[in-house]
């Protein structure tokens, strides 16, 4: 899936002056609470001197609305573990946000924040911004409770451009099974996975396959022996699956490897049969789905979302 940043107030997104005069200017203000000047210094060190960044960090205050740092470094986009280096590096406070306005989002347009008025460590995302920098980030957006806290995007990416997200969809299909879930169409999350796919003959079928149920789709632990080329592997699985003329069926007859629910495996089948799941119950493809009741509400109107050869939404874009 291919995404657009839209409806993003442009205070929110400033962009570093070329000269360092006012790059220094905007970090001196908040040296004291944000210690930018030694993660800038840092960065400026460990970085290549092609490439340039900007970050965009709340004031506390309103007239010191920005600091802004500057780094060097050329970058290429790894979603996934993006997503996994976010909940390592950011350290969260655990002080409460005052004064919350619980219709923040979604809104049209979104608010900013301080990160402490939420509750989060200005000095812990300061030094995130610059672990973007030597960790092949191409933008970087944090928001707590409907709130922009942070904000960075690493040359030449901007705002505006459109970027493949690749697995990252694979949270989007996560989000639309749990919006059948809470509207009834979906009964109970350990539903056994087969019993949506009754009008098929699958192969390979033992008590260990009629035990893997919606949550273990979700979770990655269904149990299919699946090669994705974690840990060393060849990618065997996700190369004979593209090679297959039905990607649905062609993961239903895996063989399994493990009990469901008894080992973590990372694969891109469980979220393409949760797409063709969506589709069963709702009569439309997970894109259209999304577009009326996820997208559409949150005023995302450019996107791109890659198809198997059955004409399925699947698990992941380009």
């Amino acid at each position: 899936m291919t995404w657009q940043a839209g409806n993003i107030p442009a205070q929110a997104r400033n962009v570093a002056q070329p000269a360092s005069k006012n790059v220094t200017r905007g970090v001196n203000r908040l040296q004291n609470r944000l210690e930018l000047v030694a993660s800038y210094r840092r960065a400026r060190e460990d970085c290549l001197p092609n490439f340039n960044a900007t970050a965009t960090f709340i004031s506390t205050n309103d007239g010191e609305r920005t600091a802004l740092m500057r780094v060097n470094k050329t970058f290429v986009l790894s979603a996934v573990m993006s997503f996994c280096a976010l909940l390592a590096a950011v350290h969260l406070g655990f002080a409460c946000a005052q004064n919350l306005d619980k219709s923040a989002w979604p809104t049209k347009q979104w608010l900013m924040s301080a990160p402490e008025e939420q509750g989060m460590d200005s000095a812990a995302l300061a030094k995130f911004v610059t672990y973007g920098g030597s960790h092949h980030f191409d933008s970087l957006l944090v928001a707590r409770h409907g709130r922009i806290v942070t904000e960075a995007y690493y040359a030449p990416y901007a705002a505006d451009i459109p970027h493949q997200v690749h697995s990252s969809t694979k949270a989007v299909i996560g989000t639309l099974v749990g919006m059948l879930y809470k509207d009834g169409l979906i009964d109970r999350l350990d539903h056994p996975m087969l019993d949506y796919f009754a009008d098929r003959h699958v192969a390979n079928v033992d008590d260990r396959k009629k035990a893997v149920t919606i949550q273990n789709l979700l979770d990655m632990t269904s149990g299919f022996d699946w090669d994705q080329g974690i840990e060393d592997g060849k990618e065997q699985t996700l190369h004979d699956m593209d090679r297959s003329s039905n990607w649905t069926q062609f993961i239903l007859d895996r063989p399994m490897a493990h009990a469901a629910g008894e080992v973590f495996n990372y694969i891109d089948g469980s979220p393409n049969l949760l797409s063709a799941i969506i589709t069963k119950l709702t009569g439309k493809l997970a894109e259209d789905y999304a577009r009326e009741t996820l997208f559409g509400p949150l005023g995302i109107t450019d996107w791109h979302w890659d198809r198997d050869r059955q004409g399925l939404t699947s698990e992941h874009g380009r």
